[in-house]
């Protein structure tokens, strides 16, 4: 992939902090390497205090770091790169003694935005997260939610040609969850790049082509969910009991592979032709073993704890 059609390059990203009053070095992040291409849905996960934030902030150049991070071809150092960045940080805060569109009118100035413009440019904004009709509400009046709202509203009201999330989904109900999958889904559709960090793996899987998974300031690996969607809409999944089917695992078809969940064991099949016989075989036995047969699932928890367990 050029450097040209990057959104994001993360090259050897290293920070480093001292710790109370001992000033014992911290190694918080240690040589990251992440490509971004420009318009996809980019996940960053990992457990807490896995330094998710902490690179966010150094995109950001919100701290000084080590190594390199170009956002689309220019260094993160040069405040122009910035200006085409929209953010919404884990936990918003906003002056909340001002109005919501009066806090809209400040991020629309400060993103940029020409004066004859700002008025159209924070009702679309404020329209496109459901918030119009509140624009008179006092920010401190608001509940989690709604701030949640007004954080992404000040995020995309520039238009930015990246956006960063960091925990997007928090505080909102299922239909706000809903709204703002959808909305993720529109923007992409504009060009817009999204570097999504959230602890809702299904939120994961459902938007994003590409996961980085980090843990203790490491990353552990990047998972191509787009491809392993394509595999899933193939495979199939025989679900047995994990005592009631062990006698029966001497006939899965050759190729299938083969995962515990708990008192279950799941035998993956590359398409339903391939499971029927193994299937008719279970069905005969009468040992009551099968309890479900599904498409196959991501199951990207399972990969997430794989990669990040030592």
């Amino acid at each position: 992939m050029k450097d040209n059609e990057l959104a994001l390059d993360i090259e050897n990203l290293s920070y480093t902090y001292r710790k109370d009053f001992t000033l014992m070095p911290v190694h918080a992040l240690k040589n990251l390497c992440i490509k971004v291409a420009q318009g996809e849905c980019f996940g960053f996960l990992g457990p807490n205090g896995a330094g998710k934030t902490t690179t966010i902030k150094c995109i950001l150049r919100l701290v000084r770091h080590a190594g390199n991070v170009f956002i689309s071809g220019l260094p993160n150092h040069d405040v122009t790169s910035r200006r085409s960045v929209g953010y919404v940080p884990e936990q918003p805060y906003f002056y909340d003694n001002l109005r919501v569109r009066e806090l809209m009118e400040v991020y629309a100035t400060l993103g940029g935005v020409k004066s004859y413009e700002r008025k159209a440019a924070v009702d679309k904004a404020l329209e496109r997260v459901s918030l119009i009709g509140r624009d008179n509400f006092a920010v401190r009046s608001l509940s989690k939610g709604l701030m949640q709202r007004l954080a992404m509203a000040q995020a995309i009201v520039a238009r930015p040609k990246l956006l960063i999330l960091d925990e997007p989904f928090s505080g909102l109900d299922p239909i706000g969850r809903q709204e703002f999958r959808e909305l993720f889904f529109a923007l992409k559709q504009e060009g817009t790049t999204l570097f999504l960090c959230s602890h809702i793996l299904s939120d994961i899987e459902f938007l994003c082509e590409q996961a980085a998974i980090v843990a203790k300031g490491t990353l552990r690996g990047v998972i191509d969910l787009a491809t392993r969607r394509k595999d899933s809409q193939r495979q199939v999944e025989v679900v047995l009991d994990r005592v009631r089917g062990e006698s029966l695992l001497s006939k899965i078809p050759d190729g299938a592979k083969i995962r515990t969940e708990g008192d279950s064991v799941v035998v993956i099949c590359d398409h339903h032709e391939h499971a029927a016989p193994f299937l008719k075989a279970v069905i005969e036995a009468k040992t009551m073993a099968l309890e479900q047969y599904r498409p196959a699932q991501l199951n990207l928890t399972q990969l997430f704890r794989d990669l990040v367990q030592d």
